[in-house]
């Protein structure tokens, strides 16, 4: 059986460099679409049991939506630094 793939990663605030708690992380392509995940109060997320390819990734709150492409084969990283809205 292969190996859980998990996507995490930390969502700061852009100019302040602060974490933004409550934020937003979607799958919003790929074949994980749909899936999803908030920040903890430091900003960090995790998303679990995804499966292997090419994500389009977007995290957002009361900033500007930011969207990332990540390809995992294998447990990834994937930070974000938003601007304010």
């Amino acid at each position: 059986m292969p190996a859980t793939i998990i996507l995490s990663g930390t969502v700061t605030d852009a100019k302040m460099g602060t974490p933004v708690p409550d934020a937003d992380v979607h799958i919003v392509g790929g074949p994980n679409f749909g899936k999803k995940a908030v920040t903890d109060k430091n900003g960090k997320y995790k998303t679990t049991k995804l499966k292997p390819g090419r994500n389009l990734v977007e995290a957002s709150l009361a900033y500007n939506p930011l969207e990332k492409d990540k390809t995992m084969n294998a447990s990834a990283t994937l930070d974000f630094a938003l601007i304010k809205a």
